[in-house]
């Protein structure tokens, strides 16, 4: 799907949303006094989804992403978190 067709299937801007998230993690971690985030990384798209935020916001090396598959998933999406905290560089 390409950017415009999402804009236009669940009209909203991708750029406006990412943004959005970059700054509500900025000024949550801001509030609570923090520079490093640690969370788990399941391989489906939510925590995928932060993995992303998360490191748009903040280096590599300031990111904890702990592998934590769930019982029920498949092991590709235990590989899908590895590649992707691979890709992302934390």
């Amino acid at each position: 799907m390409t950017k415009d067709q999402l804009e236009e299937a669940l009209h909203i801007n991708p750029g406006t949303v990412a943004g959005n998230l970059d700054r509500s993690l900025r000024e949550c971690m801001g509030e609570m006094n923090r520079d490093r985030i640690v969370f788990g990384l399941s391989g489906g798209i939510d925590s995928a989804v932060v993995a992303w935020v998360a490191r748009r916001v903040l280096d590599g090396d300031k990111i904890l992403a702990l592998i934590m598959p769930d019982r029920e998933g498949e092991r590709k999406h235990t590989r899908d978190a590895i590649d992707l905290a691979r890709q992302l560089g934390i």
